[in-house]
């Protein structure tokens, strides 16, 4: 939940989460609360919930801390359930202003979250970028140069 625009929001209005949002196509995904039972994120501690926002290949996850101490915290993620590779999976945070710095974590790190906040994350993997290989008589003996 955010404010309505023009009401304080640590002196910003939220336009950079809403931005976001839109970016995301949250309008076009399916949200997958942390109170329903087979919700495909789940935090390793009882007052950190996630909120999944989920759209095919690509997730948004609303990870937040309602215990009164700072929490590290692990994810557990059912991959296969959100069409992602773990092998290649990473959760990326876009900076917000007011709200989260940019960061990327790796679904088996920790994601520390102070007491009354929270991380909004898109999980998504990698990008693998293969060589054009070109019919040319040079290429077809060669294997490409890996950097």
């Amino acid at each position: 939940m955010t404010s309505r625009l023009g009401w304080a929001w640590d002196n910003n209005a939220p336009t950079a989460l809403w931005e976001m949002w839109d970016e995301f196509g949250i309008g076009q995904s399916e949200m997958i609360g942390y109170w329903v039972n087979g919700c495909p994120v789940k935090a390793e501690h009882p007052n950190v919930h996630a909120t999944v926002y989920h759209k095919q290949g690509r997730s948004m996850i609303a990870v937040a801390n309602w215990d009164d101490e700072t929490v590290d915290c692990h994810l557990k993620i059912d991959f296969f359930v959100l069409g992602i590779n773990q092998k290649r999976a990473h959760l990326h945070a876009m900076e917000i202003k007011g709200f989260q710095p940019k960061c990327t974590f790796y679904p088996d790190e920790v994601i520390p979250i102070a007491p009354g906040k929270a991380w909004v994350l898109i999980l998504e993997e990698e990008k693998v970028t293969i060589p054009n290989i070109t019919n040319s008589k040079n290429a077809k003996n060669k294997p490409p140069q890996l950097h």
